[in-house]
């Protein structure tokens, strides 16, 4: 009703301007006043007083606990290994089998936390200062942008506010939900260079300021930065202008060059165990089109669960710009209002095109579009406010004409104000459940919860071995506790299961997800995956087969067994057919109690070859295997290499129970072994024959890495220097004629 009643009210104003007070052309000739710095500055103090209630989620001011929730943990877990070992290994260990660094997951907001962590910072004061700033440096960037653009200050003021005090549907759409609900560090951080991205492709003068948005907007978050690229060129190409199209798509190609050069080499060794779980849903997908109906009619989108006042704005603002569409700017906005709105729902059709589909979510996910229509929105408000008052300067009526600026200004500001008791309550919510310990007995008692913590923290810093396992995914107690007081930084040993990051290594995260510890079998499960301890909440003193009890407190208990990163076995069975049917089959019979069980056996091995067509599954003669003697000692596992010793009468394949990537190299006694081969659900083994021998495991990035980076960058310096000759391209491009 409020979106209609506003609407109306927009008709009926511009039908009076157009019809009764309008003087033809002078309105469209009237030149822009270039602001004060006054006024841009206190435009800018309006925008920082807007951003109070987000103090109260400070530590620093609010003297609140210093926590993590949602993905802050496993971003902290990651960076703390970086702050530690560096980078020059290239390798992460500290969730499953590892990962890459770079590759597949971006990483400046590793970097930046690592960087905190070097000089002092704790994981947790490092991840809310990044966070913090970053969500505070939102609505900053935008409102600069639209001063750029021409906006003026009070309008850019107050399409800026709609960023800070938007409630949005879901944590992935926006707001101060992104990183103090969900914890996603890497787009909280992402947005602002997003925006930059966009502002200097615009409006940038100095030739060297999108080359270094660019890079830094695509280490942030490659999947926000192509969709808001491509909700960027599809906004100019509505303009019609050859300059701002050709502007596009010059910081587009470098944008473009930045991100393969970073991810290139990563998205072509997407082999097995990468890719995401089966089991993610819209997290993979985005939201269906029926979402829309809840977004627009209910308002739920940008108002979820108050009156939707900024719906309504922002409703009335497109209506404006559809009335004014004759000018270029108002088209663009239009057309990638529409174009972000389509492509935030398309995953799931996508998802049915076949390989062409499967391409395209490689790169642009629906979920990542979601996060452009929030500023999307600001932007247009603001500028539909300075079309409005514009139009009304225009009009006869000399009183209208003065006070239009003002007026809009307190009229916008005033219902954007009914929207602020919200984010009030919001923060306040957050607030509380951030000073509320969670129980870290599995028992429900929080009278001792530091204490308890501390227990677990201690239990789990002095582990060595094979990794550490308890169910992420329940939303239980005991994984609020660990959430809440950041236990896995302070792990011995690396986790082997992953809620968030490390998630992306999708087979052996859905692996872990089906270990069963309280079923038969799941030590030998466990030995498999690499598993040595697991953290459960039972109240029962039965002993579990094949575990020892290590620790307990209260209901929690701490299980064992002697099981390392490196274990024994004959390869039995071979898979043999295409990447996409080995993945299939692989997450089908993880998913399948049985078919598990023989799976993951960790003396009966399966190897999986690489072909055309469906899975083909073949007997392996033993060839002497024998791994009943096999004897594995003095295993060391360092940041980059694994280092072993192995006894065994016959001969035998010794599995590292680390992710299968191309870069790994295995020495026997010094002397290059054969490339190694992939066993499920996504390690690698070699053939040791007997004897004693000493092994040793390395890995590194992709060949030729720092080469491809480096040459992206002269590449992009390369197209900064010749700023200017993009209007050489403007030349071939037609060019929509200025109305008249």
């Amino acid at each position: 009703m409020l979106a209609g009643l506003l609407c109306t009210v927009v008709l009926m104003g511009l039908w009076f301007v157009r019809h009764v007070g309008a003087r033809g052309k002078q309105c469209g000739a009237m030149a822009q006043p270039v602001p004060s710095v006054s006024h841009v500055w206190l435009g800018c103090a309006g925008v920082l007083i807007a951003e109070l209630p987000l103090l109260r989620l400070t530590p620093w001011i609010s003297g609140l606990p210093f926590v993590f929730w949602g993905d802050t943990q496993s971003h902290a877990r990651v960076a703390a290994e970086l702050a530690q070992h560096g980078i020059g290994h290239g390798w992460i260990q500290s969730y499953l089998g590892g990962f890459p660094f770079g590759h597949h997951y971006p990483p400046l907001g590793w970097l930046v936390l690592a960087a905190e962590m070097r000089a002092g910072l704790d994981p947790a004061a490092s991840v809310n200062l990044l966070g913090f700033g970053a969500t505070l440096a939102l609505p900053l960037v935008l409102y600069l942008g639209l001063i750029r653009g021409g906006v003026r200050p009070s309008f850019a003021c107050v399409g800026s506010l709609l960023a800070c005090w938007v409630s949005p549907y879901n944590a992935f759409v926006g707001g101060y939900d992104t990183f103090f609900t969900a914890g996603l560090v890497s787009q909280v951080l992402a947005m602002p260079l997003v925006l930059w991205l966009v502002s200097a492709a615009l409006f940038g003068k100095h030739r060297w300021e999108a080359p270094l948005a660019a890079w830094l907007a695509m280490s942030s978050h490659p999947q926000v930065t192509v969709a808001a690229l491509i909700v960027l060129g599809i906004g100019s190409v509505a303009t019609g202008q050859r300059r701002v199209i050709a502007s596009v798509a010059w910081t587009s190609a470098m944008a473009l060059l930045a991100g393969a050069a970073l991810y290139g080499q990563g998205i072509a060794s997407l082999d097995i165990p990468f890719g995401w779980p089966p089991n993610l849903g819209w997290r993979q997908f985005g939201f269906p089109p029926s979402r829309l109906r809840w977004w627009f009619e209910d308002g739920d989108l940008l108002d979820f669960e108050r009156a939707p006042v900024m719906t309504a704005l922002v409703a009335a603002s497109i209506l404006i710009l559809l009335l004014d569409s004759r000018r270029a700017s108002s088209r663009a906005l239009c057309a990638a209002s529409m174009a972000t709105v389509v492509l935030s729902v398309s995953g799931w059709w996508l998802r049915e095109q076949g390989r062409l589909g499967a391409l395209l979510l490689s790169f642009l996910q629906p979920l990542r579009v979601v996060s452009l229509i929030v500023p999307l929105a600001s932007v247009v408000l603001a500028v539909a406010i300075e079309r409005a008052v514009r139009t009304l300067a225009g009009t006869r009526h000399g009183l209208i004409a003065r006070h239009a600026p003002v007026g809009f200004t307190l009229l916008v500001l005033a219902l954007e104000a009914v929207a602020l008791p919200s984010r009030w309550q919001y923060t306040g919510r957050v607030a509380e459940a951030m000073s509320r310990a969670p129980s870290c007995r599995g028992d429900g008692d929080t009278s001792e919860a530091a204490a308890d913590a501390e227990d677990l923290r201690a239990s789990v810093t002095a582990l060595g071995g094979g990794r550490l396992w308890y169910e992420a995914h329940a939303g239980t107690e005991l994984s609020r506790c660990i959430a809440h007081y950041g236990i896995e930084i302070s792990s011995g040993v690396p986790v082997g299961t992953a809620a968030s990051v490390g998630a992306h290594v999708g087979v052996l995260a859905f692996a872990a997800q089906k270990l069963r510890p309280l079923h038969a079998g799941s030590a030998r499960r466990a030995e498999a995956l690499g598993i040595g301890y697991l953290l459960l909440e039972r109240a029962e003193s039965a002993p579990l087969d094949g575990w020892a009890l290590r620790h307990q407190r209260g209901a929690l208990q701490q299980w064992s067994q002697p099981t390392g990163i490196v274990g024994a076995g004959c390869i039995e069975r071979r898979w043999r057919g295409g990447r996409d049917a080995i993945r299939k089959q692989l997450i089908q019979q993880l998913g399948d109690p049985a078919a598990a069980d023989r799976l993951l056996d960790p003396r009966t091995l399966t190897t999986l070859d690489y072909s055309e067509g469906p899975v083909v599954e073949s007997a392996v003669p033993h060839a002497g295997c024998d791994a009943s003697a096999a004897m594995i000692e003095d295993v060391e596992l360092h940041p980059d290499s694994i280092s072993v010793r192995v006894q065994s009468p016959a001969a035998v394949d010794i599995v590292f129970r680390m992710t299968a990537f191309p870069t790994w190299r295995v020495l026997i006694d010094g002397a290059a072994a054969p490339m190694p081969s992939v066993i499920a659900p996504g390690f690698f083994a070699v053939r040791v024959p007997p004897g004693r021998h000493a092994l040793s495991a390395s890995v590194s990035l992709l060949p030729r890495y720092a080469a491809w980076v480096a040459l992206a960058v002269v590449a992009t310096m390369g197209l900064a220097a010749c700023r200017g000759r993009e209007l050489r391209l403007a030349r071939l491009i037609p060019s929509r004629p200025r109305p008249r």
